[in-house]
């Protein structure tokens, strides 16, 4: 964990700096550094909590660098599926929209990918009461038996263990979103196992949260 030299300990955020009452005015005040002290040392201030985050462009770029998934993923496109039946998330009409689009995304096109995010908390310990959170997300042009195995899920990132679960999860989202903005927009440059040397473009959109409700209280209304 780096070290830190920073003044600011406390959270300086207010959530509603304009209420008419002045209490509800205050700054947040968590705690944001703990002090350590150092016996040939001057004292240092290190991180309360560490929030991991991995980049879902790094994750989906070593996912497409396995040898087989660029193909497995638009396995989708080559269903035989009767008239009036619905077999997978390919057959709905949210999908059924997003490949209509002419434009940008498009999920008519190669190499474009539909995410579901999931967020949810549990206790990494047999008998304790600490809850961790987890972020992570799922590409649906999986054919479904391969869509949630382990190997192909991506993990955003891992909430570190509080006294209480966040109220709201835009601070641990944040980065998340960027990302995603930025594949739905422009796209991202990735090489391929189909593709080693020469880098194409690919987008994903975020089409689907899957949670609890408690969780999904927590989401802001970009990820909803």
């Amino acid at each position: 964990m780096e070290k830190s030299r920073c003044s600011q300990i406390h959270c300086s955020h207010t959530v509603r700096p304009d209420h008419p009452q002045q209490e509800r005015r205050q700054p947040c005040g968590t705690p944001l550094l703990h002090e350590v002290t150092f016996s040939h040392k001057e004292n240092l201030f290190y991180p309360q909590y560490t929030y991991c985050y991995n980049s879902i462009v790094q994750s989906l770029s070593d996912l497409l660098s396995r040898p087989g998934i660029p193909e497995q993923l638009e396995l989708w496109r080559h269903r035989s599926v009767p008239s009036g039946h619905l077999g997978d998330v390919y057959d709905g009409k949210i999908w059924k929209e997003f490949e209509a689009i002419s434009d940008g995304f498009s999920l008519s096109k190669p190499r474009h990918y539909a995410g579901i995010l999931n967020v949810d908390w549990f206790q990494p310990f047999k008998n304790g009461t600490t809850s961790v959170g987890v972020i992570y997300l799922a590409l649906m042009n999986f054919p479904r038996y391969l869509r949630f195995k382990r190997q192909n899920v991506l993990l955003v990132g891992i909430i570190p263990a509080v006294k209480s679960e966040p109220a709201s999860l835009n601070t641990f989202l944040k980065p998340l979103v960027d990302e995603l903005k930025a594949m739905w927009e422009d796209g991202v440059l990735l090489t391929t196992s189909q593709s080693p040397t020469f880098r194409l473009q690919h987008r994903l959109a975020l089409l689907c949260v899957s949670c609890d409700i408690p969780a999904y209280y927590q989401l802001p209304a970009y990820c909803k």
